[in-house]
């Protein structure tokens, strides 16, 4: 009896998420408790960052509660594809018990296609309907290249980065950042780099 330890009367019926790319992911916690839950708060982590942010889901305080966020990723609000979401929820009732949810994940990508993966040295690739054998040795390839990089700046450890690779020009324009008209039409783009989350975006798969 000794061993047991303290049962919190609150407790997490379901956690879901859905992405909802290019626009949002939408969050739903399900909980109970033995009296009235009071407040949710949703803690997220984006990529690689150091800071959570927080944020409080919508829904009517009672013993059963559903409670629902809106994560905003288009826009002023962009995120990119591929960037991976870590979140919590803690949970207050009446009664002045907390509980803290374990962490959970998503990786914010378009749903519409069936995304392959894999890892290089430092680099991990993601990418849909492409030959694998060619975006392994295309990885290979920028492998080997970085290494005089590395030799250049002195670096012993290289933070690992992510390439997501897309295919059409339908696919950049919902998934590459807000640009004005004129730099769509003139073709300037063929990819975005995300320092703040060690990822980019980039049109076709070409080492250079």
């Amino acid at each position: 009896a000794a061993d047991r330890k303290p049962v919190t009367p609150i407790r997490v019926v379901s956690s879901t998420h859905e992405v909802k790319y290019p626009s949002e992911v939408l969050f739903q916690l399900r909980a109970k408790s033995e009296s009235h839950i009071t407040e949710v708060t949703l803690f997220y982590l984006l990529g690689n960052q150091n800071v959570r942010v927080y944020g409080y889901p919508t829904f009517t305080p009672g013993k059963s509660i559903s409670a629902d966020f809106t994560l905003r990723t288009g826009g002023s609000s962009y995120l990119p594809n591929g960037v991976n979401i870590e979140y919590y929820y803690m949970i207050l009732d009446s009664s002045g018990n907390t509980l803290i949810t374990p962490s959970y994940s998503v990786e914010y990508r378009d749903p519409v296609y069936q995304w392959q993966q894999l890892t290089v040295g430092a680099l991990t690739v993601t990418w849909h309907d492409m030959d694998v054998e060619r975006v392994m040795s295309v990885t290979a390839d920028v492998d080997e290249r970085l290494e005089p990089v590395r030799e250049l700046l002195s670096l012993d450890e290289v933070s690992p980065m992510k390439g997501v690779i897309i295919n059409s020009r339908g696919e950049a324009r919902r998934g590459f950042p807000p640009v004005s008209g004129a730099a769509s039409r003139g073709h300037l783009y063929a990819g975005f780099a995300f320092d703040r989350f060690d990822l980019f975006l980039l049109a076709g798969l070409d080492p250079d």
